[in-house]
């Protein structure tokens, strides 16, 4: 069997410290609206756990069969800073989408070509 077709199998899990690497994207999407004085120490133990790049992350979340929206709400959920303002109600739901468009096209750029591929085709079908 080939190495893919086994990894995309069900119940593929995705390698310690995969969450963390992927959560930097958000860093380096949202720049210093992620920097506030609450953010430094969720940053030092996010970094400390990351083990890959955001890239390599993007490829085992492609490989675990999550896309890049799917992603990307994972993402802001595991985010304080914008999940905590967007339970609260303090977000608009229309800033809250912004974040997340925004941030699944940060993590579109990471994923596979054969992934972005398959999407743009799909977008032209429509």
């Amino acid at each position: 069997m080939a190495r893919f077709g086994r990894e995309r199998e069900t119940g593929y899990v995705v390698p310690e410290g995969t969450l963390e690497s992927a959560l930097l994207v958000i860093k380096k999407v949202f720049g210093s609206e992620t920097l506030g004085v609450s953010d430094t120490s969720f940053w030092s133990e996010i970094e400390g756990k990351a083990t890959m790049n955001s890239k390599k992350a993007c490829f085992q979340y492609y490989l675990a069969g999550i896309g890049h929206i799917s992603l990307a709400n994972i993402l802001i959920n595991n985010f304080p800073g914008i999940y905590t303002s967007r339970s609260l109600g303090v977000m608009p739901a229309e800033v809250f989408e912004e974040r997340r468009n925004r941030l699944a096209a940060g993590l579109l750029e990471k994923y596979p070509k054969k992934y972005k591929d398959l999407i743009s085709k799909s977008k032209t079908k429509k």
